[in-house]
């Protein structure tokens, strides 16, 4: 009922439950959710404000790792993130993938919400490593989004690392198709010294290209001086 009352924004029947017995801010659901996380879930902002009021813990962690902001963060819910931050949420506590919010927020089209979370990260925040060793730039170029790319980069993050498979953000933004993404990450002054980096599988990112059909890509490639076309 509770978590009902929290993700429909029921403030009158919440305020009454917790106040006759506070315990309940922290109780949580099968999957480890608290309260808090169904205001998140139903994105009732009042309903958030009022339980940080009353005294919940806005860090705590689902059985997946992630907190609230982390959640809001996954939705694509800037007011909430916000309103979390403000409150004291940290947004550099990374989630059973080792993913923190800025990994998330790599895939909501909206780059307002990166932007939110960059600007309270440090350097090794915005390089973190997932458990596939993905950063944030290597999400950003996975899910095709070429303006969180862009910020990302102007952020300090480092186009030169690799994930689990040996990948770059580059080959990402090949495998996604898009000139564009692309021509991004080769214009930042490490980017030519990426072009030829191969994967697990030995491909550079012109294998990946000429694979996929990809001409306007390796044409991209192509104009990078050090891009070895003798691979093809």
């Amino acid at each position: 009922m509770v978590y009902q009352a929290a993700s429909n924004g029921d403030v009158n029947a919440l305020t009454s439950v917790i106040r006759e017995d506070p315990s309940i801010l922290e109780c949580c659901d099968s999957e480890g959710c608290t309260p808090l996380m169904h205001a998140v879930s139903g994105r009732q902002v009042d309903t958030v404000k009022l339980l940080l009021k009353m005294g919940a813990n806005i860090n705590m962690q689902d059985a997946y790792g992630r907190t609230s902001l982390c959640l809001a963060t996954y939705l694509g819910w800037l007011e909430g993130c916000v309103s979390l931050l403000r409150n004291g949420a940290k947004h550099n506590i990374p989630d059973k993938n080792g993913r923190l919010p800025l990994h998330a927020a790599t895939a909501e089209p909206d780059v307002r919400l990166l932007t939110v979370l960059v600007q309270q990260s440090n350097l090794s925040e915005i390089n973190h490593q997932d458990n596939e060793g993905m950063t944030p730039l290597h999400w950003a170029a996975f899910h095709n989004q070429p303006q969180h790319t862009q910020m990302l980069l102007k952020k300090g993050a480092d186009p030169t690392l690799v994930d689990k498979d040996f990948k770059t953000a580059l080959h990402w933004a090949v495998q996604s198709g898009n000139r564009i993404l692309c021509s991004i990450i080769l214009s930042h002054h490490q980017g030519p010294s990426i072009v030829n980096y191969d994967d697990e599988s030995g491909k550079t990112c012109v294998h990946i290209a000429a694979a996929a059909g990809f001409s306007d890509i390796i044409n991209e490639l192509a104009r990078v001086p050090e891009c070895n076309l003798q691979a093809l």
